[in-house]
């Protein structure tokens, strides 16, 4: 996937099997530059563009506090194969991170150890946030909606049909 850095428009993250590549459209020839070597699923980052995250092919994620220069492991406590996507959101006390996996949607603030905030036995393959609000989009449960920045969930699927969800966006 490709995700735009939210605070430098001109600067594109892409997300392919052989790695994180950053592309700053400013450049008089721009060029995609490799940031990481491990195969990704996806690249996204906090409001701000200040954190990083990445999904990778087997499931682990990756974070960076500098904009891709360096990475560090961001799935420790984590159980789960499979992450979906990644979404954070600023709390009272500090950003959020939320992740879509296979064991439901799990949340992490920093300083503090994952966990469950909705348990489910289903993949969760997209999550998006959007200041207080986050939604979920479920293999078999159709979209399940925050208004608590991801404490509280409750079904919000209505309408749809099927119920199957793969991917969200704000608008």
């Amino acid at each position: 996937g490709i995700h735009v850095h939210p605070a430098a428009p001109n600067v594109l993250f892409a997300a392919s099997g052989t790695g994180i590549h950053v592309l700053s459209n400013s450049n008089l020839t721009p060029q995609w530059v490799a940031l990481t070597v491990e195969g990704a699923r996806f690249v996204t980052s906090d409001a701000a563009g200040y954190l990083l995250h990445s999904g990778s092919e087997i499931g682990s994620m990756k974070l960076s506090t500098d904009i891709g220069r360096t990475w560090v492991r961001g799935d420790h406590g984590i159980q789960t194969a499979f992450i979906g996507g990644l979404s954070s959101t600023l709390t009272p006390n500090g950003r959020r991170v939320i992740a879509a996996t296979d064991l439901g949607v799990m949340t992490l603030d920093v300083g503090g150890a994952w966990r469950t905030a909705l348990p489910l036995r289903e993949g969760v393959f997209e999550v998006v946030t959007d200041g207080a609000l986050a939604y979920a989009g479920m293999e078999t449960t159709g979209v399940w909606k925050s208004s608590d920045r991801g404490d509280h969930w409750q079904p919000s699927s209505n309408g749809l049909v099927p119920t199957r969800v793969t991917s969200l966006s704000r608008g």
